[in-house]
């Protein structure tokens, strides 16, 4: 504005300037309320005098007064004022001036597009006019609009234009300042060294120059670094240089500034009350120089250091007062801000739907104003939410959307951050291996970083990780303990008292576990100081729980009752579910030791009741097995306590509970299930349940869907928080209703129950469903080494423990591939397991009074060959009773409730050789087909070997499907085992995938029966796989089998089904008696050759 000049000069316009004076002292006073009105005067007069370019400038100057003191929309109207007059009287330069000005405010408001637009309109003028100073200042803004949209490469070229422009015109002012931009683009690309490199440049032309204002501005900038690189030493110093220079020269905004930057390095030391000092120190500046902005700034400070206190209501106060000044000057990315710290209050208060409410607030502004960076910090706080929730699933869910944008934007702390909450969701979930993988990743990125904080987090969460594969492999505890260390040496050296008292607690539990109590008490001790001090109660809990467990360990079990008593009252204040489930069960632990059985067994109870609810929200399978393995040894204590106290129902009731719940689950949400009985009101109850399931889950869906999306406007805000209880109010109402229909149905057909319900056992109904000449065999291990019974018959229940460790049974799969090599004899004589060794006494004794038992093993005893057991008379088990087996009880009630057809009057194929290499296979597939009058398919029939498609389709399509040849077993990949076809393996996987109404499917085939046993009972592999996809009864082996010996049995097998129409199970065991009473051939009563022969589920007559 090249007039100005003059004009301000000239005597008759003295009486305006006087007033700009006077509107610039107030400015010098940081009184911009005054100045403005001042300011206001001033335009009158030159309104009146008709100089408009004088009014510009006031407008200009106006705008200025209006961005000190928040007020956006005056700001923007000013600009707008002065730009329209500009434009009015060609002054152009002016206009480049409003146009960088504007960017600047919607910049403010987070409106990126139009941001650019006006910067981009300023670059445009400025390159016509050749003004390459305001050709500089709209590269700075075109580089910081960029650096909030996460574009950190586009605006640091836009920085380094900046500075080209600077040092060509030499400028050094503009020149240091560019130097920061780029030291703040850096700093966000998690680039520290380079951040620094950049920031010093700046440090270096500020002192040169003289320019004290700008060296503590770069003072801050180095403090901000060194504090991201967890050297809060430094970073008080640098904050106490930039708080020394701002006093002196009397800038008490900036003086604001730094007291914030201290705030934040003390509360990174657990200095929370330096913290508190500082933040009000700031808050009081602001205060009385009516910065609303710093004023909100100092609030959310505050807010932190009150919740790291635990004084989470302090917390909520301090957010809401930052909430309320940021909607009011309509700053929506502190408005984001707040709500983040607001979710983070309320998760400590254990109210996570509010954490979720208010993180969903955040991330819809965020995602609004196209800000990635916070958006990934909303995921990880919902993350955080829905994991202490136990929703693990959606916690992953959430950690993941993270880790995809920090990987987009090139954002590596939040990429270390969010792999290691990926860790930490893996941990709760017992996948180790995924947990450590993940915080590897995090690892590598915090060291490449020079991320110290970050490095001590996650070497905690690597060790629980190796902590928790002890258990299985006591070497893990060293590399455990190890990774506890390095966490606890850099926690001292960075002064982070908060990841010292975690690494204390985790260092305690891995002493606990080696037996080293009196070492564990001191550290849980430790821990347990410093989370008082720090009042962080979350941690108080687990440290409680610890001491609780170490007295206990050393028979101190008043004082342990006492530690865990107040461990579960934290518990449920903060409804930690995962804690209390650990805490009712050290309670269970402790009055059993102090012979309060039914004390113990209600706590014990009460831990189940926790990982039930848990186990309830995970809906993958997977995840609800992996889960179940990180909780299954509390199962195991509380079946042991029940069988050791005669509580033989509730026994047989939590060993179902426990039993292959993810595969019923998952088989029980099939859509091809009919009830068994016919009637009208059936018709009706089904119909509904269908309807009500899909309008709960359709309400569930929109409730969540609108807490996403709540309005701005206060009024509008309440009737959506309105609507969103009512929709709350009409799913507990349906699902009140929904229980009474499942209820009705029940008691019209219990089997259709069994089979769309995933129910608890109701012992009256097995007993019902047991002929007198039945009895069920329920195995569970209730520890390493020590096996559960439970016998149940139509009359009577009765349970039993024996000793009998896992790897008697590897030892005997061991034997039977030796002697598939010829060692036969000698291998059988040291592995052969009496019956009384396995099976407690009296419990054996009822078994030997049954014509058939059911048996339902658990763990590794799913592949332990039954009928070898050998009795006292020397005959084996399958000699005295017929044997069938089951996943579990539940299962078999599922199975009995399944519709049947006669396997004669349906399809039947049978399937021999597919790869042409088994010429055994093909003749018996030969004699099978003949016997069942069987569409036959071997590669003397197709001319060729047969295809996937080819036995998919049967298996699909036929009632009885006999299968002849090589079952591929995969130990790493259980899912992948399957029948081996001429062109690749029909695997699990696949038929997973399909629907079948087999009524038999026989699989003769080495090792069909084997799978892979994970956490949580859960057998994965091709039987289980069949039973799935809706096969009745299979035969299967358990071992790899000569394929002579193999044919013939099978041949013995049909002549009994199908020759005499014997029952499935009878069939099997009386093939089992020909080979041991040698009418076979003389070679094969050996086990190797019929006890690896097992029925899985029922086909009767």
């Amino acid at each position: 504005m090249g007039k100005i000049e003059d004009i301000l000069k000239d005597p008759k316009y003295v009486n305006g300037v006087r007033l700009l004076e006077a509107a610039g002292q107030e400015m010098e006073m940081l009184d911009y309320g005054a100045a403005r009105d001042i300011l206001a005067r001033a335009l009158q007069f030159f309104q009146q005098k008709d100089v408009p370019e004088m009014v510009a400038y006031i407008y200009l100057e106006m705008a200025f007064c209006s961005l000190n003191l928040c007020e956006i929309d005056k700001e923007i109207d000013y600009y707008n004022k002065a730009l329209d007059i500009c434009k009015r009287v060609k002054e152009v330069r002016g206009e480049a001036e409003a146009y960088n000005n504007l960017s600047n405010a919607y910049l403010y408001l987070g409106k990126y597009d139009e941001a650019i637009k006006y910067s981009n309109n300023a670059l445009y003028i400025c390159k016509q006019i050749k003004d390459v100073s305001g050709e500089a200042y709209a590269y700075n803004n075109l580089g910081k609009v960029y650096l909030c949209l996460g574009k950190y490469e586009m605006a640091i070229e836009y920085f380094n234009n900046a500075l080209a422009i600077y040092q060509q015109i030499r400028d050094v002012s503009g020149e240091a300042k560019a130097y920061n931009n780029l030291g703040h683009a850096y700093f966000c690309l998690d680039k520290y060294d380079e951040a620094i490199k950049y920031y010093e440049e700046a440090l270096k032309i500020f002192t040169e120059i003289k320019d004290v204002s700008g060296e503590a501005s770069a003072y801050l900038c180095l403090s901000s670094a060194y504090g991201i690189l967890g050297k809060y030493d430094e970073m008080i110093n640098y904050s106490n240089n930039a708080l020394d220079i701002y006093q002196q020269i009397k800038d008490v905004s900036g003086e604001a500034s730094a007291y914030i930057n201290l705030s934040s390095a003390y509360g990174n030391l657990g200095k929370y009350d330096e913290t508190i000092k500082y933040s009000n120190n700031a808050l009081d500046i602001y205060q009385q120089i009516r910065d609303v902005s710093g004023e909100a700034k100092a609030y959310l400070c505050l807010s932190s250091a009150y919740g790291n206190l635990g004084k989470y209501d302090e917390a909520v106060k301090y957010s809401n007062n930052a909430l309320k000044i940021y909607k009011e000057i309509k700053d929506v990315r502190g408005e984001a801000e707040a709500r983040i710290n607001l979710g983070e209050a309320y998760g400590n208060l254990g109210k996570y739907d509010e954490t979720i409410k208010y993180s969903n607030n955040a991330l819809d502004i965020y995602q609004q104003i196209r800000d990635v960076r916070g958006e990934a910090k909303a995921y990880i706080n919902l993350g955080n939410a829905y994991l202490y929730l136990g929703k693990y699933e959606k916690a992953i869910e959430y950690f993941n959307n993270a880790l995809e944008i920090c990987k987009q934007i090139k954002d590596v702390r939040g990429e270390a951050s969010a792999y290691n909450n990926l860790g930490n969701a893996y941990l709760y979930l017992g996948k180790y291996d995924e947990a450590i993988k993940y915080s590897n990743n995090a690892l590598y990125i915090c060291k490449q970083i020079k991320d110290v904080s970050g490095e001590a987090r996650v070497y905690n969460n690597l060790g629980n990780a190796y902590f928790c594969l002890g258990k299985d492999d006591l070497g893990k505890y060293d590399k455990a303990i190890a990774s506890y260390d390095t966490a606890l040496y850099i926690c001292k050296q960075i002064k982070d008292v908060s990841g010292e008292a975690s690494a204390y607690n985790n260092l305690a539990n891995a002493y606990l576990r080696l037996g080293k109590d009196e070492m564990a008490i001191g550290y849980f001790n430790n821990a347990l100081a410093i989370y008082q001090q720090i009042r962080d109660i979350s941690g108080e809990a687990k440290a409680y729980n610890n001491l609780g467990m170490a007295y206990q360990n050393l028979g101190k079990y008043k004082k342990a009752i006492e530690n865990y008593n107040k461990a579960l009252k934290i518990c449920k204040q903060i409804e930690d579910v995962n804690g209390e489930a650990k805490v009712y069960t050290s309670l269970s632990l402790a009055y059993r030791k102090l012979g309060k059985y039914e004390d113990g067994i209600e706590y014990g109870l009460n831990a189940i009741g926790c990982c039930e609810k848990i186990k309830g929200e995970l809906k993958v399978e997977t995840h609800q097995i992996s889960f179940f393995g990180t909780v299954d040894e509390i199962y195991m204590w509380v079946v042991k306590l029940c069988i050791e106290h005669g509580r033989d129902e509730t026994a047989l009731d939590i060993i179902e509970r426990s039993k292959s719940r993810a595969f019923i689950s998952k088989m029980l949400g099939r859509k091809d299930i009919k009830p068994t009985k016919e009637s009208e009101e059936l018709r009706k109850l089904i119909e509904e349940r269908k309807e009500l399931r899909k309008k709960i889950e359709e309400l569930a869906l929109h409730r969540e869907s609108e807490s996403k999306r709540i309005p701005k406007d206060e009024r509008m805000r309440a009737i959506k928080e309105t609507r969103i209880e009512e929709t709350s109010k009409e799913i507990d109402k349906l699902k009140v209703r929904y229980n009474q229909v499942i209820e009705r149905i029940h008691e019209v057909d219990p089997k259709y129950y069994c089979m769309v319900e995933v129910p608890h056992v109701n012992i009256k109904e097995v007993k019902e469903r047991l002929g007198e000449d039945i009895g069920l065999v329920d195995f569970y291990y209730v520890s390493r080494d020590e096996v559960g019974v439970v016998f149940l018959d139509k009359n009577r229940i009765k349970s039993g423990i024996k000793k009998f460790e896992e790897k008697k049974v590897d030892e005997i799969l061991d034997s039977m591939k030796a002697m598939a090599k010829g060692n036969i004899a000698k291998s059988w004589s040291e592995v052969e397991v009496k019956a009384k060794e396995l099976i407690p006494d009296n419990i054996l004794e009822m078994i030997l009074e049954k014509k058939e038992i059911w048996i339902c093993a658990h763990q590794k005893l799913h592949f332990f060959p039954f009928a070898a057991l050998r009795c006292d008379d020397g005959k084996y088990l399958i000699e005295k009773v017929r044997i069938r087996e089951y996943p579990s009880v539940t299962f078999s009630m599922i199975m009995d409730g399944m519709d049947r057809k006669r396997v004669y009057g349906g399809e039947r194929v049978v399937i021999g050789n597919p790869t042409g290499d088994l010429t055994n296979a093909e003749e018996e597939a030969t004699i099978i087909a003949n016997i069942v009058e069987a569409a036959k398919y071997t590669p003397r029939d197709v001319g060729g070997n047969i295809s996937v498609q080819l036995g998919s389709d049967k298996l699909k399509s036929s009632s009885l499907y006999h299968y002849a040849g090589h079952v591929v077993y995969d130990s790493r990949s259980p899912w992948l085992s399957g029948m081996l076809f001429g062109d690749r393996v029909l695997s699990a996987d696949d038929i997973m995938d399909m629907r079948v109404n087999n009524e038999v499917v026989v699989l003769s085939g080495c090792e069909s029966g084997r799978g892979e046993t994970r956490t949580g009972d859960e057998i994965v592999g091709l039987s289980r796989a069949m039973m799935y996809a809706g096969t009745k009864a299979i035969v299967a082996t358990l071992w790899e089998i000569k394929d002579v010996s193999t044919a013939k049995f099978m041949e013995c097998i049909y002549e009994e089904f199908w020759n005499n129409r014997c029952d499935l199970a009878d069939a099997v065991r009386n093939a089992q008696l020909k080979f041991i009473q040698r009418k076979v051939s003389e070679g094969w009563s050996h086990p190797y050759y019929w006890a690896g022969f097992v029925v899985l589920g029922e086909k009767r007559i």
